[in-house]
């Protein structure tokens, strides 16, 4: 498992009290290093966090000097591990894993992990509130759609990925893709000035690349009908890239405890949440054009 880290040390003591409840191999943490001399108190603190459950978790810790960015912490950090490792668990501070994740996500991942690209555990579905405490069925699910929040992968798939997208990448291989070819093409377009900005700037970010892998090479991802962890970084200044306020499209509660039913997702329910998931997180989601008939009823047409 990797725990990627920066500048929060209550998330860090936080997901340290998670893990500690795991039985786990080995857990990395790579700690990003400040961007001024204020930042250095952070990071020792980090630190001592880090000691005092070394004794309880096999730890090996890379807490860097200086500042290298989200993308080359993460990358290097998932390098790092899958040196030793053939498969490792990603997540960043601020994503909550419980034992139904981990145990369930690595249970199925054994069995599956040559035939996609990742296993997360953030899907788009939550369960209402007065539901939580009752034990509950989910199932796994196939998905084009990358999750960041807590994912799988295996070494022979993370030596497909890199940080750059070529001019080529995206004129000769990518309109070769199935997965790609099935995407509107406003969707296509969405995802095009994504990937021209990582094109500009490989540092500018690190996951549309992994997006770009899955369609580049044709290999979808699992994930749960009903979400396992939570992303609490959101309305922290703090945060890279979570800032705001939760969408509104996170409803409901994750679920941490109950059964994953190993049977295939019906056809029906798969291509529903797939059609969720290129309206929600990724943001792919096409003004509807319309003519409003009365303060009632619209009718809406593309």
């Amino acid at each position: 498992m990797l725990l990627v880290a920066f500048n929060r040390p209550e998330l860090v003591e936080k997901r340290l009290s998670e893990i500690s409840g795991l039985e786990i191999p080995c857990l990395y943490i790579t700690v990003d290093g400040s961007k001024d001399g204020k930042g250095k108190k952070v990071t020792t603190e980090i630190n001592k966090i880090i000691e005092k459950y070394e004794n309880k978790i096999p730890i090996r810790k890379n807490i860097r000097e200086f500042n290298v960015g989200l993308a080359t912490n993460v990358t290097e950090g998932i390098n790092w591990v899958l040196k030793d490792y053939e498969d490792c668990l990603i997540i960043e501070d601020d994503i909550a894993i419980n034992d139904f994740f981990y145990y369930s996500a690595v249970e199925t991942w054994v069995k599956n992990r040559k035939k996609f690209a990742t296993i997360g555990g953030f899907g788009s579905l939550g369960i209402p509130r007065a539901l939580t405490k009752l034990p509950m069925l989910n199932m796994w699910r196939t998905t084009p759609f990358f999750s960041a929040w807590g994912w799988v992968v295996s070494r022979e798939t993370w030596k497909l990925y890199n940080l750059e997208i070529t001019k080529d990448d995206l004129e000769n291989h990518l309109p070769k893709s199935r997965l790609w070819n099935q995407l509107s093409p406003y969707q296509q377009s969405k995802f095009l000035k994504r990937f021209n900005r990582v094109e500009e700037n490989p540092l500018f970010t690190w996951d549309f690349q992994m997006q770009f892998l899955c369609f580049r090479w044709d290999l979808e991802n699992l994930l749960p009908i009903i979400r396992v962890n939570e992303n609490e970084g959101f309305n922290d200044n703090r945060s890279s890239n979570t800032k705001s306020r939760p969408p509104r499209w996170i409803i409901g509660k994750s679920m941490h405890k109950g059964i994953f039913i190993s049977k295939t997702t019906p056809k029906l329910v798969s291509q529903l949440l797939q059609n969720i998931d290129s309206n929600t997180w990724v943001g792919l989601r096409k003004p509807l054009k319309g003519k409003r008939l009365n303060s009632k009823i619209s009718v809406f047409f593309k």
